[in-house]
């Protein structure tokens, strides 16, 4: 039994994902929604990002 060999993308089409930049807009949405008393959790799925990411937004902003 012969396999082929795997086919190998390259490029754009490689299907990893980069990371999205954020606007310093949407920044600062996130930090008025966390002051506003929004869950990290919850603001991770309006924005389709990690926790953790939100989380370094509030945090580098100094309201925690």
């Amino acid at each position: 039994l012969i396999m082929a060999p795997k086919k190998v993308k390259s490029g754009r089409d490689s299907g990893v994902n980069k990371p999205q930049r954020i606007t310093m807009e949407t920044k600062k949405e996130i930090i008025a929604k966390d002051e506003s008393g929004a869950r990290v959790s919850d603001l991770a799925k309006l924005y389709d990002m990690a926790k953790r990411i939100n989380w370094n937004y509030i945090n580098s902003n100094g309201k925690r």
